[in-house]
């Protein structure tokens, strides 16, 4: 029987069963020919920093579906297009989609157009601003309902898409502007802004990496003189432009020139004795950046995790009562914009301080490691002072003047209530070696990959709790029955949504569970996560949040090499 075509666009996974994004088209026809030779068994995974918490299953605004799409067909257009052609599907971009359905808006269709190319505009300066141009994308929504020219489900994507550019290109336009803010608070100057690549390469052997035995780093310059002077050998981009990522997040992209993709950009580094930049002498790595592409396509490489970092900067440990024992300490910095001064968090997030942990750790590896490196997560705000009290009561100002909230929390590797580098290792690299084995199970069994292809929502998410099953984390207040998990009958993820709404407040019966699983031995990370501010008592900061780690048995085995065993569906 002749299937029926549909668009697919990977960003909406969970609306219909069959949408997904074409690849890039920009980057030379060369480029192009080698991503058609390039066979799935020859492709390493790379994973982003910004990505790693979610596919830990820590972050609870992420869709892990989205992302298993997205690193199934990584720089494999060709086996996306086949799939796409024997399962009937439409290929289509997220652009294309979004000019689909305002198309079907009829006569309101420039009247969205307009709305939506203002959230570009250079005059959304404050929180304000963004609250205006949100209450307009609300209104003109509203109106194309009204007509039943566009169904609800549609309206929603609309409104999605809309949202999320004014909040990207909010933070984009201010990260800048976030970098001043702390250098004139602190007193100190920020180095190394989003010109280096940072490519962590894990080894076949999740045993062959640890807190003491980090996997090699790799430095690739982003600057422009830097990519001229690599412009002579062919490699393979370490990264994706951050088009859907969140406002002010580093999504490891290879950012040759603004507004500008390369699905196979250059890999080479700046010639020997060629310095690049402060970053080379904070990581003074033998040969740190003479490596290419082809060096981390070998057998033994399994997955990389890259990352282009905010900035870098030198702060003082003054902690020695002994002032000869001062020193500068390398201090990571990563900054997030928030569209309202109330999302300023302290503590901030915890998956915003897993991605600051990821360049951390990256760097202290190549260092040496011991934990000397710092880590500082900047959250800004701007908005117009309202002469109330809080972060933004310092001083006298007029209600015209603009006033920025920041926060800046610092991170350490070591000591704490967190040993946060112990535990990545332990907890999170686990995860990403079990996802991962994942991704090349697919990519190697053509039936499972196009059967999930075709999958609904609620089937999708079954096959991967099954194989993932520390992923009901990204739900911390769903309280899920130990028993559901050993059976492999998780719920729904549309029954995990019913039960967040229904299930506030009961924390007590969520610890005695965990409680009880860890008197049997299983192992738990404990990590601090801010409540939502508008659910939180006054004065009360934090709370904690219990995350079990799958046993040795729920990880998916991996092979001796990338001929995985055939995954069913069922």
């Amino acid at each position: 029987m002749k299937s029926e075509r549909v668009r697919y666009s990977a960003p909406q996974l969970w609306h219909r069963s069959s949408r997904h994004r074409t690849p890039p088209s920009t980057g030379s026809a060369s480029s192009a020919r080698r991503l058609e030779e390039l066979k799935p068994e020859e492709q390493v995974l790379r994973l982003s920093a910004s990505e790693i918490s979610a596919l830990a299953g820590l972050h609870p605004f992420k869709d892990v579906l989205e992302l298993l799409d997205r690193h199934i067909y990584q720089d494999l257009p060709h086996l996306q297009a086949e799939d796409c052609a024997s399962c009937g599907l439409v290929l289509m971009t997220k652009e294309e989609e979004f000019e689909e359905l305002v198309g079907l808006a009829g006569p309101e269709a420039a009247l969205l157009r307009q709305v939506h190319s203002n959230s570009f505009s250079a005059a959304v300066q404050t929180t304000q601003d963004v609250d205006r141009r949100r209450s307009d994308i609300t209104d003109v929504l509203e109106r194309v309902a009204a007509r039943g020219r566009v169904g609800a489900e549609e309206v929603t994507l609309l409104r999605n898409h809309m949202t999320h550019s004014l909040a990207t290109e909010y933070g984009k336009r201010h990260e800048d502007a976030g970098i001043k803010q702390y250098e004139a608070t602190h007193g100190v100057q920020v180095h190394s802004q989003n010109d280096t690549l940072l490519a962590w390469t894990f080894p076949r052997d999740p045993t062959a990496v640890s807190w003491d035995k980090p996997p090699p780093l790799q430095v690739t310059p982003l600057r422009p003189e830097g990519m001229a002077r690599a412009r002579g050998g062919p490699g393979e981009s370490e990264g994706e432009m951050p088009g859907n990522g969140e406002a002010g997040a580093s999504d490891g992209a290879a950012r040759v020139s603004p507004g500008q993709e390369d699905p196979l950009a250059t890999d080479g580094c700046a010639p020997p004795g060629v310095p690049n930049g402060p970053l080379e002498a904070s990581v003074p790595v033998p040969e740190v950046c003479q490596g290419h592409a082809r060096s981390l396509q070998g057998p033994d490489a399994w997955f990389r995790v890259c990352g282009v970092m905010d900035g870098l900067t030198e702060a003082l440990d003054a902690s020695d009562d002994d002032p000869a024992a001062w020193r500068l300490r390398t201090t990571v910095v990563e900054v997030k914009h928030r569209v309202a001064p109330a999302n300023v968090q302290d503590p901030p997030p915890f998956h915003d301080t897993l991605q600051l942990l990821t360049y951390m750790l990256m760097l202290d590896g190549a260092r040496g490691g011991g934990g000397s490196t710092w880590g500082d997560l900047v959250q800004v705000a701007r908005g117009q002072w309202g002469g109330r009290g809080g972060s933004q009561s310092c001083g006298s100002r007029t209600d015209d003047e603009e006033a920025t909230v920041t926060a800046t929390t610092r991170i350490t590797l070591k000591g704490g209530q967190l040993e946060h580098g112990k535990l990545y290792f332990a907890h999170v690299v686990p995860r990403l070696y079990a996802y991962s084995d994942l991704v090349y199970a697919l990519r190697n069994d053509t039936d499972a990959r196009r059967a999930f292809l075709l999958s609904d929502e609620d089937a999708k998410w079954d096959f991967v709790y099954r194989r993932l099953p520390f992923l009901p984390a990204l739900r911390p207040q769903f309280n899920y029955d130990a028993k559901k998990i050993s059976n492999n009958s998780i719920p729904a993820k549309t029954e995990i949504k019913r039960r967040v709404q229904t299930t506030k407040g009961n924390g007590n019966s969520q610890w005695s569970a965990i409680q009880r699983r860890k008197e049997k031995g299983a192992r738990v990370y404990c990590v601090h996560q801010e409540q939502q501010q508008q659910q939180r008592p006054q004065g009360q900061i934090t709370l904690h949040r219990f995350y079990e780690l799958p046993s040795q048995r729920d990880v998916v085995t991996r092979s001796a090499d990338k001929k995985h065993k055939p995954l069913p569906m069922t």
